[in-house]
């Protein structure tokens, strides 16, 4: 029986700092903080049975908010209040006495606002000046996990850092931004050995704020976070119906100016599978605007859903969806690969690194040409992990009868490619059909397949209906950069339909018997019932 979707009355463990935070984000530009909106976590308990059937595992959740923390103690029971002890110097050398020292209640200090809020307390930044080339600051502490195992550190900040757990150096930072971007805060993560719950371990974090060239807007941070959480969920984990793991790529370490690696973030894919293992029935919720490694984990989950950056009512529809009260259709419009190294830009792609230090790149060279997503993919003839147009659904279809109106197609005229979709199963949903063109014995090189059209049919349980999309020259054509004009060779094409580009059950063969030379004017992508839908004038130049 099929995970998804979930009974209202499920009991659901939720995981991850972004199903319980402000929805995820890109930094920059697209980076908008919502006046309102719907946590995935909310989402969740207000369209379940009750609320108190989902539950939210702080413990496992990186967020310096909440991450407990305790200052040593001199009696017998080892630790006394929470909190951590901070030493501010008015230099970057941690020398002399420091100009202030306290206890803060959490590391979530902002200079721009002049805040640490964290939810065991909040502190204002005030007896001390956190000034760019003279300042520095040591924060020491204890943790007490609550699972025995490794235990995962980030620590985020504006500036040179390292972070010590009993002694062992677990994380370091230059803090020297990437080439040309002053938007985002450096983050890194890394894990412990071994920990056992119950016992206690000292931790220390020392930060220098050398320049200040990050802004503090779009996403961005000035100031230091410190945050820590258990990489292995607790024994009774295995309770729960299904775990929600919230996580991808956020505003901490995606958007423009800097590109990031291909792994998740902050040991992520050991947290999910570690998740998996103690209970099946995980659904991963990935977010971010681009793709990430979901190899190492994705047979061993129930489900994964890819929810991009969602926006403000992200929650409501994840719920939605989850719960069945929607029936997904969506389709990717990347591929997801199994390997970094079979992406035709890896060739040419640089490590993100190599756009920071004393001589950045300034340039990208876009090797793969013609040969980008899954066209690369055909040329290589190398199997993604989900490929380009794939998408689920809580209903199945089915393709048959494909016709060509005509299957000759002479200068000017519009070819109906026509066929039915039957929804095979028992629930109503949409279905994207995608139809490719595929040249046989091509002149010149050329993409094995492309995509030029693509409709979207609502079906009830047991429906089928016929759908049509037009094809003209122009989706025959590739450009001629000597004569600036899209070249029709005379020839065959075979006229593929399915439900992804993997999966294209149907076939017909076109032919054109005459070479044709479109130009800029007239070769507008769009077949003509399509242009005239869109009102494009022919005299326009596109």
């Amino acid at each position: 029986k099929p995970l998804l979707p979930l009974a209202r009355s499920a009991k659901i463990a939720v995981i991850g700092n972004w199903a319980h935070d402000v929805p995820a984000s890109p930094f920059g530009t697209a980076n908008s903080p919502p006046n309102s909106y719907v946590t995935e976590l909310s989402g969740l308990q207000q369209l379940a049975s009750s609320s108190s059937d989902v539950t939210y595992l702080s413990e496992m959740s990186l967020n310096p908010a909440s991450s407990v923390w305790y200052q040593p103690a001199t009696g017998d029971n080892g630790i006394s209040n929470a909190g951590v002890k901070a030493e501010y110097f008015s230099n970057t050398t941690f020398s002399g006495d420091p100009v202030l020292t306290r206890v803060e209640p959490g590391l979530n200090l902002n200079w721009t606002t002049g805040s640490n809020v964290t939810n065991a307390g909040s502190t204002a930044v005030s007896g001390f000046s956190p000034s760019p080339g003279a300042f520095s600051a040591r924060f020491t502490t204890t943790i007490k996990p609550t699972v025995s195992g490794a235990q995962v550190f980030k620590v985020r900040a504006d500036g040179p850092y390292k972070l010590w757990v009993n002694d062992e150096l677990v994380l370091q930072s230059d803090g020297v931004p990437y080439s040309g971007d002053v938007v985002n805060a450096l983050t890194t993560s890394g894990k412990t050995a071994a920990l056992s719950a119950g016992k206690t371990y000292s931790v220390k974090l020392e930060y220098q704020r050398v320049q200040g060239n990050f802004i503090p807007v779009l996403g961005s941070l000035t100031g230091v976070q410190m945050s820590w959480a258990s990489l292995r969920p607790p024994k009774d984990l295995s309770k729960y119906d299904a775990v929600v793991v919230a996580t991808g790529n956020t505003s901490e370490n995606e958007g423009e100016g800097s590109d990031h690696g291909f792994d998740l973030p902050d040991q992520q894919a050991e947290l999910i599978s570690f998740v998996a293992k103690a209970n099946p029935n995980t659904i991963v919720v990935m977010h971010g605007g681009g793709v990430a490694n979901m190899q190492p984990w994705a047979n061993k989950v129930g489900a994964t859903l890819q929810a991009w950056f969602p926006g403000q009512q992200g929650g409501q529809a994840l719920a939605e969806i989850l719960y069945g009260k929607v029936n997904p259709s969506g389709k990717l419009p990347v591929t997801i690969d199994k390997k970094i190294e079979d992406n035709p830009s890896y060739a040419s792609y640089p490590d993100p690194a190599a756009y920071r230090g004393n001589n950045p790149l300034t340039e990208m060279t876009y090797s793969e040409g013609l040969y980008m997503g899954y066209r690369g993919y055909d040329k290589k003839h190398a199997k993604p992990l989900y490929p380009f147009g794939y998408g689920l659904s809580y209903t199945t279809f089915s393709y048959s009868d494909l016709k060509l109106s005509t299957n000759v197609l002479t200068p000017g005229s519009t070819i109906d490619v026509k066929f039915t979709v039957t929804n095979t199963g028992d629930k109503a949903g949409f279905e994207v059909a995608q139809l490719y063109v595929q040249p046989v014995k091509p002149a010149v090189d050329r993409p094995e397949k492309e995509l030029k059209g693509f409709t979207k049919v609502y079906l009830q349980p047991g429906e089928s209906k016929t759908v049509s999309v037009p094809i003209d020259s122009r989706s025959l054509a590739y450009y001629v950069d000597k004569t600036a004009s899209w070249d029709v060779d005379a020839g065959k094409f075979k006229i593929l339909v399915g439900a992804d580009s993997e999966n294209l059950t149907l076939n017909r063969t076109l032919i054109t018997l005459y070479p044709e030379k479109l130009t800029t004017r007239d070769s507008n992508p769009l077949p003509l019932p399509l242009r005239k839908a869109v009102q494009v004038s022919a005299a326009q130049t596109h």
